[in-house]
Formats: structure tokens, C-alpha cells, sequence
């Protein structure tokens, strides 16, 4: 047969006589199906196709049989069974031994994840060792501490000293409240009426993408005082562009990936995931780099890939998939509430507690289907009772809002806390569903510590956030100062979030001057501007209105 293998007469007769020895019919591995040897056969599979020197359901040859037979044999002999020939051919094929089908593609340069890696919990903060333990379904960190009495902390509390570095963690209450700080001016009455379930908390809000030029002439403020960089990290936000991402018919996408590629400097400069409205807002400035030209933009959706080219001085791009969103009939929604649980905090988390079930009442009565999950991550500062904790998100919304309902206010001590640490573990820690419409609310009074070794920068956690489509609504609590409003105004800024301010003593606009807004709009209850936060977020999920909605 043409291309086909037949054993010379002397060796087919010396395998006869060794098949014979052996009690068996044929000739061990020959066979007479064809060889094909025109086609160049990879090595690899060559070594791989002899056949097993013994079947299974048989003792083995002596080693002598083995020994004898020449090396050239095995590379003659065809596989043991068809299944091993099938699975060497797809071997092959999978490693691509034959010539390559077309052209290969423009690889993507790698994308620099050390900023997102850094969101990876430390052991060390601050020079201190953290630990982490699983309590009552919260993951706590904390500092380890060498053991010391009770009463020595009680006598602590008691005095309103801060907590030493050396100070016992209380083993018996990981949420046992200790000395508050003094309230803001005017917040003590608001916190009595929180804490009792009655009045609500008063706010005020603005969207910063919405009032981009405003929020870019808040910035500008910043540039020349002193002292910031100690504080804070500017992120240039200017030349903002929007990407949007639709399918064939105009609709918006969700949840595809976006990666803008500088292909002169072989670098990816910026990634994100298109919010509900298919969009996503590209920085050009934000890493300090000179701009190319033009951009390459790649977008990942639904298994396929579409690349396209956005000039530097454009500001908007329209980036159309071959295949349209598939419209879940139960949108997916994780909710997780990010909060500062130091002494000062009693009235915002009291409140939260109070209104989370009526929220949640409410979003039930929605038109549109959803799927909605909470989570939480508490926060406090190294010299408290933990760093961080946090709780998985979980459907169990009733269960979920009794453990909130346990967490009490307590710490604290100095003006920063460790914010950095709760919104690093929030955005890298907490198990998002990678289909779900994403919300963070970051709840706080004070700015981060911007001093401690290994820790995680903000603007850090802020643009991680944006390549996992997280969006951070920030809550101002009462007191908090102009460089905590800085850092929350750009979190919530460059995730799209809206930024919130608590307001005491019936004046928004004074309120939001201390915070650096100008328009604010007019005050609403606290429970109410959540609720209807999640509402816009659900009723906008995947439609053509939700992309005209900003600017």
C-alpha cells in the first residue's frame, strides 16, 4: 500500500517467533493499517506513539524481551490503541506543530497590574503584623498584640486616651464600643434621633462627572498648597473621553472590558468595564505620560473581540460589537456598604441600620427584576480593636441586616483612619459576580492615613475599581475635613460614583461649601437618596436612555 509500512521478510519472521514465544497470535505491534511518512510527523508525537510494552490484562514480557527489541522499533510501531492516537493527533494540533493558518494577531502588550496587585491584604501595615480571623461570618484583621489585661483597655476607654500599639485586642467583642469621639458641632441631636429610629439624616449630593468642569476647577485648588502630596494623591482627570460600547442595533453594552493601548510605548494605559449605560470614561493624563497620536482600543464583550482607533483630541468614541447584550431577565446586583466604624460614626451607621430593611422594601416593589446581594466591610485604624472587617456578600438580606444591626461605633483617636485598607479590601476582597451590576457605598467622616508603610494608596483602589465596573457612591459624615473630601469626591468621580454629604443644621449650601460644592441641589433624606441611587442604577441596566445620561 502507498505510504504504508510492511516489516522486511527477515525481521516480520524474528517477530513471528517472538509472538509465538509469547502465546500470541500476531506479532506484538505490528500491524498492517498504512504509515503515512510523506507528511513530516512532529518528534514529539513520534516518541510518544510506541506502543505500552505489555498489555495490562497480561504479565509483562521479561526484561530481556524488552532489551532486545532495537530503539528504531519503537519509532516504527503504530500507538497501543486508536483512543492514544486520537489523543496524540489533538496533542499536536493543540500545540500547533503544523504551519500557522493566517496571520498571527497584534498581541496586546501586558497590562501593568501592580497597582491591582497591591490590593492583595498585607501581613505588615504601618510595621505592624497583621492577623486574620473568621468571626461570627466576618473576616477580621487586625494587629497582633501580646496579651495584657482587660481593665488595663477599660481604664483606657475610660480616660479617652487613644489605644497603645501594644494595647490587647478584646478576644470576647470584636464590635464592643468604646469612648466616642466628640461630636460635630449641631450632629449631637441628629445622632440621638438616628439612634432612636426617628428623624432621618438630611443630605445633599452631586454627580462630579456631571459637573465635570466644576469638579475640575475643585482640583485645581489643590495645586498649590501646601502639603498635599503628604495627604493626598491629584489624579489629572482632564481631557476626559468617553468610550461607549453598543451593539448592532445602537444598545448599550454592559460589562464589557475596555483597554486603551499606547502602541508607541508597547503599554496599556488605562482599563476598565462599561457600566449599565456602555460606558466607560478614559483619563489620558492619569499615569503623568506624554499622549500618542492615537490610541488602540480593544473591547471585549460576550467572547469576541473588536479593536478600534481613538484619536488624542477626540473626546467621545463609538465602538460597535457584531452581537448585542442579552438582556438578563433577573439583573444581578451587589450592594456592598463600606464604613468607617470609629467613635465619631454612631449616627451614620445607626441609620444605615435603621433603613436598610425599608430599602430594601422598596427596591422590592421595583418594575424591574433583580437579583440583589449585600455585603459590608467595617474599617477602623491600626491602634482599634480591628483594621478592617469584612462580610461576603449573601442574598439572606434580613440575615445580613441583623449582623449590620450588631456592629457599634467605637476607636478612633486621631483625625485619619485607615480608609485605604477598607476600600482596598472592599474592591479587591469582597467576591463580586462578575455579570452583576456593581455598588459600593463608602460611608465616613475622616480622610486615610497616607503614612503607613504598605499600605494601599486610594487612587490605587479607585482605578481598580473602574477596570472591575465597581462604582463608589462616597458618603460624607458629619466633620469630615477639606482632604478627606478631596480623596472622596475623586473616588467617587473617577468610578462614576455620586458624591453625598451628610448636612447638619437645615443648610445644604453651607454644607456643601465645606466640602468644595458649589451646586448642590436640593436636601434630601439619606435612605432616600440610596434607595433611589440603586433604582436609577437597575432601571437604566442595559438601555438606550441610560447612555445619553451623561454628557
Amino acid at each position: 500500500m502507498e505510504g504504508g509500512y510492511t516489516a522486511p521478510p527477515q525481521k516480520h519472521a524474528r517477530l513471528a517467533r517472538d509472538a509465538k514465544a509469547e502465546g500470541l497470535e500476531r506479532p506484538r505491534g505490528f500491524d498492517s493499517r498504512p504509515r503515512y511518512r510523506g507528511a513530516p510527523i512532529p518528534s514529539l508525537l513520534c516518541l510518544l506513539s510506541f506502543p505500552l510494552p505489555f498489555s495490562p490484562s497480561r504479565e509483562p514480557p521479561p526484561p530481556e524481551r524488552i532489551q532486545r527489541s532495537p530503539p528504531t522499533e519503537f519509532l516504527m510501531r503504530p500507538p497501543a490503541s486508536p483512543l492514544v492516537a486520537i489523543t496524540l493527533a489533538a496533542l499536536v494540533l493543540t500545540l500547533g506543530c503544523g504551519e500557522p493558518q493566517g496571520p498571527a494577531p497584534t498581541p496586546t502588550p501586558s497590562v501593568d497590574t501592580a497597582w491591582r496587585d497591591a490590593l492583595l491584604p498585607a501581613n505588615e501595615l504601618g510595621g505592624r503584623t497583621l492577623l486574620a480571623d473568621a468571626r461570627d461570618g466576618w473576616t477580621v484583621r487586625r494587629v497582633d498584640r501580646p496579651a495584657r489585661g482587660r481593665g488595663e483597655r477599660s481604664m483606657a476607654r475610660a480616660t479617652g486616651a487613644a489605644a497603645s500599639s501594644d494595647m490587647p485586642m478584646d478576644e470576647g467583642a470584636v464590635l464592643e464600643a468604646s469612648a466616642p469621639m466628640a461630636p460635630a458641632p449641631g450632629a449631637a441631636a441628629g445622632r440621638d434621633r438616628a439612634a432612636d429610629g426617628g428623624a432621618p439624616l438630611r443630605a445633599g449630593s452631586i454627580d462630579d462627572n456631571a459637573a465635570y468642569e466644576e469638579f475640575l476647577t475643585f482640583l485645581a485648588t489643590w495645586e498649590d498648597q501646601e502639603g498635599v502630596a503628604d495627604k493626598a494623591h491629584v489624579v489629572d482627570v482632564r481631557d476626559r473621553t468617553w468610550i461607549r460600547v453598543v451593539g448592532p442595533q445602537g444598545r448599550p453594552v454592559p460589562l464589557a472590558r475596555v483597554t486603551v493601548i499606547d502602541e508607541q510605548a508597547d503599554r496599556v494605559a488605562w482599563s476598565a468595564t462599561t457600566l449599565g449605560d456602555g460606558r466607560v470614561a478614559f483619563y489620558p493624563h492619569a499615569d503623568g505620560l506624554e499622549a500618542p497620536a492615537t490610541w488602540r482600543v480593544e473591547v471585549q464583550a460576550a467572547g469576541q473581540t473588536t479593536v478600534a482607533t481613538l484619536d488624542a483630541a477626540a473626546r467621545t468614541l463609538d465602538v460597535r460589537m457584531p452581537t448585542s447584550y442579552a438582556m438578563p431577565q433577573s439583573v444581578p446586583l451587589d450592594v456592598c456598604f463600606l464604613i468607617d466604624t470609629t467613635g465619631s460614626m454612631g449616627d451614620e451607621i445607626g441609620r444605615i441600620k435603621h433603613t436598610l430593611l425599608a430599602v430594601t422594601k422598596r427596591l422590592r416593589d421595583l418594575a424591574v427584576e433583580f437579583d440583589l446581594r449585600y455585603g459590608a466591610v467595617l474599617y477602623r485604624d491600626l491602634t482599634d480593636d480591628y483594621v478592617t472587617m469584612r462580610r461576603l456578600f449573601s442574598s439572606d438580606i434580613e440575615g445580613f441586616d441583623a449582623a449590620l444591626r450588631a456592629v457599634e461605633a467605637g476607636g478612633g483617636g486621631d483625625m485619619p483612619e485607615s480608609l485605604n485598607q477598607g476600600l482596598a479590601e472592599a474592591i479587591g476582597q469582597m467576591d463580586w459576580r462578575q455579570d452583576a451590576a456593581k455598588l459600593c457605598f463608602l460611608v465616613a467622616d475622616a480622610p486615610p492615613h497616607m503614612d503607613y508603610a504598605g499600605d494601599v494608596a486610594y487612587d490605587r483602589s479607585m482605578r481598580a475599581a473602574a477596570e472591575r465596573g465597581i462604582k463608589v457612591h462616597a458618603v460624607a459624615a458629619s466633620g469630615l475635613d477639606p482632604f478627606g473630601s478631596l480623596v472622596m469626591r475623586q473616588v467617587a468621580q473617577m468610578t462614576r460614583g455620586r458624591f453625598t454629604f451628610i448636612e447638619y443644621g437645615g443648610d445644604v449650601v453651607a454644607s456643601g461649601a465645606a466640602h468644595g460644592v458649589k451646586d448642590t441641589g436640593p436636601a434630601n433624606n439619606l435612605d432616600a437618596i440610596l434607595f433611589r441611587t440603586i433604582q436609577d442604577e437597575l432601571s437604566g441596566w442595559g438601555r438606550p436612555e441610560a447612555s445619553s445620561s451623561v454628557d
